[in-house]
């Protein structure tokens, strides 16, 4: 569903928000629409890789040249517990990267800026 609605006229559209079952080939679809208008995607809680994320940034992108903010997330290989109110590990998960390292690893010398939180 998310790569028909890039194949849809959708010249006017200036925001995209997508999650969940978005992966590697909505970020190739997205390239290749043509969607003038659209000024911020946010890309937070997809399974989109950091590979695939990085090739997007670096190619030349000409159905959207308005495009300014991109709004994503990538977890460090940091393992990060979680504790219930009297200190006990009931949970763990990998640490988020913060919006600076996201920023020098992905958008370092790239006009695009990250989406705020």
């Amino acid at each position: 569903m998310p790569i028909a609605l890039v194949q849809t006229d959708l010249r006017s559209l200036t925001i995209l928000s997508v999650s969940d079952a978005v992966g590697d080939p909505f970020l190739s679809a997205l390239a290749a629409a043509g969607l003038p208008a659209l000024q911020e995607v946010d890309l937070r809680r997809t399974s989109i890789t950091p590979a695939a994320l990085q090739a997007f940034i670096l190619a030349p992108i000409p159905g959207l040249l308005r495009l300014k903010r991109l709004g994503f997330e990538f977890s460090r290989d940091r393992r990060q517990d979680s504790y219930d109110w009297n200190g006990t590990a009931v949970d763990w998960g990998y640490e988020l990267m913060s919006p600076e390292e996201l920023r020098a690893t992905f958008l370092a010398n790239r006009p695009l800026q990250l989406l705020p939180e």
